[in-house]
């Protein structure tokens, strides 16, 4: 049987640094994010409902995108199935010895690149439209580095892992 049309697409998964700009930061796993703009660049992120990231965003709009490599498929658990509102991420992966700073913000140090975005909500809830899963944000690109060279994580590997359900 074939598979339905939005699993047949294998994307790169990213995780998301967000703060309330007073040093309060977490980080999420994104696997809803695509690049809508060339000139100037923009990506479109959806962030899960009643997440801290999301919260986070709301409030504070910076944030750092980070496409994450094959190495990372380890901190899948903490950055996706683990809620920051329960526990500290960002102290976990300092502790794991996985954090570097960059623009002011806890980044993972071996990541494929970061991404400073300022990020737009594209999407209020609203009584008209059945409330989607996921809020979506316009990040427009403020600064962007290139960090290593090497195989991105995609979703294939986290359903191989058996990670995702997607």
């Amino acid at each position: 049987m074939p598979k339905r049309p939005w699993n047949q697409v294998d994307l790169p998964v990213y995780a998301l640094t967000t703060t309330d700009g007073s040093g309060q930061f977490n980080m999420h796993l994104l696997t809803y994010v695509q690049a809508v703009s060339m000139q100037p660049k923009y990506f479109v992120c959806a962030i899960y409902e009643g997440t801290k990231s999301l919260e986070l965003a709301l409030k504070h709009p910076e944030v750092v995108l980070q496409v994450l490599g094959q190495q990372h498929v380890n901190l899948v658990n903490i950055l996706g199935k683990m809620s920051g509102h329960n526990i500290n991420k960002i102290q976990r992966l300092e502790k794991r010895k996985v954090i570097t700073h960059w623009e002011g913000f806890p980044v993972i140090a071996d990541a494929c690149g970061w991404i400073h975005l300022q990020l737009t909500p594209l999407v209020t809830k609203s009584a008209d439209l059945a409330a989607p899963d996921h809020r979506l944000f316009l990040g427009d690109v403020l600064k962007y580095k290139s960090v290593l060279t090497q195989p991105e994580l995609r979703l294939h590997h986290l359903r191989e892992k058996k990670l995702i359900r997607i």
